[in-house]
Protein backbone atom coordinates (compact mmCIF):
# COMPACT_ATOMS: atom_id res chain seq x y z
CA UNK A 1 0.00 0.00 0.00
CA UNK A 2 2.87 2.49 0.67
CA UNK A 3 4.20 1.70 -2.42
CA UNK A 4 1.21 2.35 -4.56
CA UNK A 5 0.61 6.01 -2.45
CA UNK A 6 4.06 6.82 -3.55
CA UNK A 7 3.44 6.14 -7.07
CA UNK A 8 -0.19 8.02 -6.97
CA UNK A 9 1.44 11.04 -5.01
CA UNK A 10 4.24 11.38 -7.70
CA UNK A 11 1.53 10.53 -10.80
CA UNK A 12 -0.24 13.51 -8.83
CA UNK A 13 2.74 15.71 -9.29
CA UNK A 14 3.73 14.91 -12.72
CA UNK A 15 0.00 15.84 -13.24
CA UNK A 16 -1.18 12.90 -13.67
CA UNK A 17 -4.83 14.04 -11.23
CA UNK A 18 -6.47 11.24 -13.04
CA UNK A 19 -3.99 8.45 -13.12
CA UNK A 20 -3.78 8.91 -9.18
CA UNK A 21 -7.43 9.14 -8.67
CA UNK A 22 -7.71 5.72 -9.85
CA UNK A 23 -4.81 4.35 -7.42
CA UNK A 24 -7.06 6.29 -4.67
CA UNK A 25 -10.16 5.09 -5.66
CA UNK A 26 -8.82 1.49 -6.14
CA UNK A 27 -7.52 1.27 -2.65
CA UNK A 28 -10.84 2.79 -0.94
CA UNK A 29 -12.67 0.27 -2.83
CA UNK A 30 -11.07 -2.12 -0.88
CA UNK A 31 -10.92 -0.89 1.96
CA UNK A 32 -7.50 -0.72 2.73
CA UNK A 33 -6.70 3.05 2.60
CA UNK A 34 -4.97 3.79 6.19
CA UNK A 35 -4.87 6.71 8.35
CA UNK A 36 -6.73 10.62 7.68
CA UNK A 37 -4.08 11.74 5.78
CA UNK A 38 -4.42 9.13 2.31
CA UNK A 39 -8.26 10.86 2.87
CA UNK A 40 -7.11 13.92 2.72
CA UNK A 41 -5.19 13.48 -0.32
CA UNK A 42 -7.55 11.80 -1.80
CA UNK A 43 -10.26 14.68 -0.89
CA UNK A 44 -7.15 17.11 -2.38
CA UNK A 45 -6.92 15.29 -5.46
CA UNK A 46 -10.93 15.32 -6.17
CA UNK A 47 -10.90 18.88 -5.71
CA UNK A 48 -8.48 19.58 -7.98
CA UNK A 49 -10.43 17.53 -10.46
CA UNK A 50 -13.88 19.29 -9.91
CA UNK A 51 -15.40 16.86 -8.28
CA UNK A 52 -16.28 19.09 -4.94
CA UNK A 53 -18.83 16.87 -3.30
CA UNK A 54 -16.71 13.74 -3.18
CA UNK A 55 -13.63 15.79 -2.19
CA UNK A 56 -15.88 16.99 0.77
CA UNK A 57 -16.95 13.63 1.62
CA UNK A 58 -13.53 12.49 2.11
CA UNK A 59 -11.92 15.51 3.94
CA UNK A 60 -15.08 14.61 6.43
CA UNK A 61 -13.94 11.27 6.69
CA UNK A 62 -10.13 12.28 7.52
CA UNK A 63 -11.42 14.42 10.19
CA UNK A 64 -13.45 11.57 11.67
CA UNK A 65 -9.95 9.58 11.97
CA UNK A 66 -7.74 12.53 13.28
CA UNK A 67 -9.30 16.22 13.80
CA UNK A 68 -6.46 18.52 12.60
CA UNK A 69 -6.69 22.57 12.19
CA UNK A 70 -4.98 22.52 8.68
CA UNK A 71 -7.45 20.29 7.15
CA UNK A 72 -10.86 21.87 8.87
CA UNK A 73 -9.32 24.75 6.60
CA UNK A 74 -8.86 22.87 3.61
CA UNK A 75 -12.83 21.94 4.18
CA UNK A 76 -13.70 25.13 4.32
CA UNK A 77 -11.76 25.89 1.15
CA UNK A 78 -14.00 23.50 -0.69
CA UNK A 79 -17.50 24.54 0.85
CA UNK A 80 -16.71 27.90 -0.33
CA UNK A 81 -15.95 26.66 -3.75
CA UNK A 82 -19.04 24.57 -3.39
CA UNK A 83 -21.17 27.38 -2.22
CA UNK A 84 -22.07 26.02 1.37
CA UNK A 85 -20.69 29.61 3.08
CA UNK A 86 -22.53 28.83 6.34
CA UNK A 87 -20.44 24.89 6.17
CA UNK A 88 -17.12 26.62 5.76
CA UNK A 89 -17.73 29.44 8.38
CA UNK A 90 -18.23 26.72 10.96
CA UNK A 91 -15.71 24.72 9.71
CA UNK A 92 -13.08 28.12 10.32
CA UNK A 93 -14.43 28.64 13.05
CA UNK A 94 -13.50 24.96 14.45
CA UNK A 95 -10.12 25.52 12.98
CA UNK A 96 -9.59 28.77 14.78
CA UNK A 97 -11.27 27.38 18.18
CA UNK A 98 -10.09 24.08 19.76
CA UNK A 99 -7.28 23.02 16.40
CA UNK A 100 -5.68 27.04 16.59
CA UNK A 101 -2.83 25.99 18.76
CA UNK A 102 -2.10 23.66 15.64
CA UNK A 103 -2.12 26.34 12.89
CA UNK A 104 1.24 27.31 11.13
CA UNK A 105 1.37 31.36 11.13
CA UNK A 106 0.09 31.54 7.11
CA UNK A 107 -2.72 28.64 8.28
CA UNK A 108 -3.82 31.41 10.71
CA UNK A 109 -3.51 34.18 9.02
CA UNK A 110 -5.30 32.16 5.97
CA UNK A 111 -8.15 31.36 8.13
CA UNK A 112 -9.02 34.49 9.68
CA UNK A 113 -8.55 36.28 6.75
CA UNK A 114 -11.35 34.18 5.03
CA UNK A 115 -13.54 34.02 7.90
CA UNK A 116 -13.42 37.37 7.79
CA UNK A 117 -14.74 38.11 4.28
CA UNK A 118 -17.43 35.27 4.53
CA UNK A 119 -18.64 37.09 7.43
CA UNK A 120 -18.29 40.74 5.46
CA UNK A 121 -20.09 38.94 2.64
CA UNK A 122 -24.03 40.42 1.91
Amino acid sequence: IPLLLRIADNRARLGGVEEALQIYEGLLADGVLEGADGFYKAGTLYSLAGNLERAEELFRSGLELEPAGRHHIALAIIQVRSGKTDAAIESLETALGPFRDQLQPQELLLAEATLRGLRAAP
